[in-house]
């Protein structure tokens, strides 16, 4: 099972406080499996500029539906 989780979580999060990024700008798809039970990061969307970073080629797909459907409600609520 994954799920899209608001802001940089697991391998994302910053090393180093950064304290003009905002982390609504992230959401990272986190996969719970029985060999992660508590999460593995396997995906980053930044909503901002609409970059998709991945860590498992097997998400590839999925993430860019996920990506294109965050940026646009994103967007919407900016308008």
């Amino acid at each position: 099972m994954v799920k899209l989780v608001t802001g940089r979580k697991l391998d994302y999060e910053p090393k180093h406080v950064n304290k003009q990024t905002n982390e609504r700008n992230f959401m990272t798809a986190v996969e719970f499996s029985a060999d992660h039970p508590y999460g593995k990061a396997v995906a980053l969307i930044d909503l901002k500029s609409g970059v998709l970073m991945l860590q498992e080629d097997w998400f590839a797909l999925a993430g860019i539906v996920s990506a294109f459907i965050a940026i646009k409600h994103f967007h919407k609520g900016r308008i």
